[in-house]
């Protein structure tokens, strides 16, 4: 499948010195570790153990705005740090070592919130809670392991409700992958 990643220089240099490249759990927000530790955790039984010494996901994207502009727009602020030097890395991924999922439904994840299945679902859930949990303060653990089940619907790329979801052919899609190799490698453009 064809995938877009945004890197840094640095990245670059790496991937080009090395012939991979994997994502470096420094540099990610120490706010979402968890998060990206769940998010490993499926990687692991959906494509398998990581290589050694990665631990955390790579990012791409598979569809960064509907069907009709899949690939991402640099002129689009937010994809690094402001005047950081970025690289848009055209690669191929096999459907075997990726991970698909919903962009706007892995905010549910990032902020430890249940992913109803309907709006009267969510009225439901939220009925039962006698007050918000976070990453921090996890819910006790029948509640917590609703809230982890129902994530299960950010890789759900056909699931559709209008009141929840973007229609399919309008979603944002990221990729997960362990690693990227220069092979795979079609364009780079900074």
């Amino acid at each position: 499948m064809q995938l877009w990643t945004i890197q840094t220089e640095a990245a670059l240099g790496k991937l080009e010195c090395d012939g991979r490249l994997s994502s470096d759990r420094g540099l990610a927000d120490a706010d979402f570790l968890t998060a990206y530790d769940w998010i490993s955790d499926q990687m692991r039984q959906r494509i398998g153990p990581s290589p050694a010494g990665v631990t955390s996901p790579l990012w791409a994207w598979y569809q960064y705005n509907s069907e009709s502009k899949r690939r991402p727009d640099l002129r689009r602020r937010g994809h690094l740090p402001r005047g950081e030097t970025g690289f848009l890395i055209e690669f191929w991924g096999d459907d075997e070592s990726v991970v698909l999922s919903d962009f706007d439904l892995w905010y549910f994840v990032l902020n430890y919130w249940y992913l109803p299945a309907t709006v009267a679902d969510g009225e439901r859930f939220d009925s039962t809670l006698d007050r918000r949990y976070s990453w921090n303060d996890p819910a006790p653990h029948a509640i917590d392991q609703e809230i982890r089940d129902s994530w299960q619907r950010i890789f759900d790329l056909e699931w559709y409700d209008p009141e929840l979801t973007c229609s399919p052919g309008e979603r944002q899609i990221q990729a997960t992958l362990w690693e990227l190799t220069a092979e795979s490698i079609v364009t780079i453009q900074k």
